[in-house]
């Protein structure tokens, strides 16, 4: 049997949009108290319902399948009193994630500096969460920059100005490449990673490294006492790794 079109369209209507499962959603939550984990497990099963067309109802029986630890027994104890996705949310950011008061998000927002070791885009991260949570109005790109930018680790001021950005990608792009440079600085510089050992200068050397110019007089090897003489014998012993 052939269906024409207009048959075809019917037969679509009739049978609806194909619908997916609750159960085969990824995203889980255990009762954390956090405003990041309750937010970022609403986004995923929000996205994941959407796209598998799955109802308010079955999404709501099937969610003893990801809420698991103190969130399974919280939802035990409140599933009679939740009819709707709203309230299920609204019910689920109050146990979990109360709203702090601004004067709170501000302080958490102003007192914490970037510490060494903290990517310049992992503080801007936790900055705009905070930011995020502040009651409405939000304040424009620019006033939260102007805001934490005196809080970013003196490194990065140094070398980003205030004036040479305007937007949280163009400071996370160019702090990107300043810190990729401090990590190659400091593999170069770490402790224990050549067997040479500087003494303190006496006299006038002769030879100098080929590569970083320092006396060979300064120079010992591993306990020896040896002095080498010839720049590429200490390029050699001084970088090892270096290929020329």
């Amino acid at each position: 049997m052939v269906l024409t079109e207009d048959q075809f369209t019917q037969l679509l209507a009739a049978v609806g949009p194909k619908k997916g499962s609750i159960a085969s959603c990824q995203a889980t939550y255990n009762g954390e108290k956090s405003s990041e984990a309750v937010e970022s497990f609403l986004t995923a099963i929000n996205i994941f319902k959407q796209l598998e067309n799955i109802s308010e109802k079955d999404a709501i029986t099937g969610l003893p399948l990801l809420l698991h630890g103190n969130a399974g027994k919280w939802w035990q104890g409140v599933k009679d009193e939740i009819t709707t996705w709203t309230e299920f949310e609204k019910s689920l950011r109050n146990s979990f994630a109360p709203k702090e008061p601004a004067h709170i998000i501000y302080q958490k927002i102003l007192q914490g500096k970037q510490e060494v070791g903290t990517t310049t885009e992992d503080f801007i991260t936790d900055k705009r969460m905070l930011f995020a949570t502040l009651p409405k109005p939000q304040h424009p790109e620019t006033q939260q920059i102007d805001m934490i930018y005196g809080l970013l680790n003196i490194k990065i001021r140094d070398k980003i100005p205030r004036t040479s950005f305007t937007t949280y990608d163009q400071l996370v792009e160019l702090s990107r490449g300043i810190e990729l440079l401090q990590l190659e600085k400091d593999d170069v510089h770490k402790p224990g990673t050549s067997k040479i050992n500087i003494t303190k200068h006496q006299g006038k050397g002769k030879g100098r490294c080929s590569f970083c110019k320092i006396l060979a007089t300064q120079l010992k090897y591993a306990g020896r006492g040896s002095v080498w003489k010839t720049p590429e014998k200490i390029r050699k012993t001084l970088h090892p790794d270096q290929t020329f």
